[in-house]
């Protein structure tokens, strides 16, 4: 299947934020004034994707076969797209569903964008956009339907309420750097979300990004903020990478 730019923005309009995360503004250093990036899924696409100038040059994000991915201090070539099923990772993604990875190239200057199109009995459902050249992610079926988490911002960390097509996501100033554990609890039907990462530039102070939601409720934004907490592991003499969950970790 051959896909354009355009048609990724046109089909951002299948997903809808719970609640728009703390990302979608800009406020200029200088002036403090706060500029809205977008409103919607499709919004963050087209601010995405949209032609970026450097140096008089304009540049314009292209879908590529071949790009580089960097996952720590790892970097290398791949091809893509990257096709995922339960088949090559039932960790990663359940039975029936599918993931295929393409990279996004922006131009020179930039580092690489992941683009996500997940799939489930071979139907097409919606498109993620990660604005890093990792693809870390994580697929989980429960009885409320499927979840997806990964961190479409690399300063964020986002859950996508599949069954719904709801996104959500926030910023923490914290740049996950291995694939989130999702886990339900049928006790309790809650869904448990963490992820290690650093602050950007600090990997010398590893955080773990921790969240628990009740799937009876609806997902609200100071539920979601309430849950969370950010546990600092830089001073924790049990805490060590693990080699084997580093190499499980989606490479792309």
């Amino acid at each position: 299947m051959d896909l354009t730019i355009q048609q990724i923005i046109e089909e951002g309009d299948r997903l809808e934020y719970g609640f728009l995360p703390n990302y979608h503004k800009y406020q200029d250093w200088k002036t403090k004034e706060e500029t809205v990036l977008f409103t919607s899924y499709k919004g963050r696409m087209e601010h995405l994707l949209r032609e970026r100038e450097r140096d008089g040059e304009t540049y314009t994000p292209m879908i590529v076969n071949e790009g580089m991915y960097h996952k720590k201090q790892c970097v290398g070539m791949v091809e893509y797209p990257i096709v995922i099923t339960s088949e090559d990772d039932y960790d990663l993604v359940p039975e029936g569903y599918r993931v295929e990875i393409y990279k996004i190239d922006l131009g020179k200057g930039y580092w690489g964008y992941n683009l996500f199109r997940v799939y489930k009995n071979d139907e097409f459902l919606f498109n993620l956009i990660r604005n890093y050249s990792s693809a870390e992610f994580r697929i989980i079926d429960t009885p409320f339907g499927a979840f997806m988490g990964l961190s479409e911002d690399y300063q964020a960390f986002t859950i996508v309420d599949i069954k719904n097509r709801k996104i959500y996501g926030h910023e923490t100033g914290i740049c996950p750097w291995v694939t989130p554990d999702l886990y339900f609890d049928g006790e309790k039907n809650t869904l448990e979300f963490s992820v290690e990462g650093v602050y950007w530039g600090c990997e010398s102070c590893p955080q773990l990004i921790d969240l628990k939601l009740d799937l009876t409720k609806p997902i609200e934004e100071e539920t979601w903020l309430n849950m969370m907490k950010i546990i600092d592991l830089s001073d924790d003499s049990d805490y060590e990478e693990d080699p084997e969950d580093e190499e499980s970790a989606n490479e792309a």
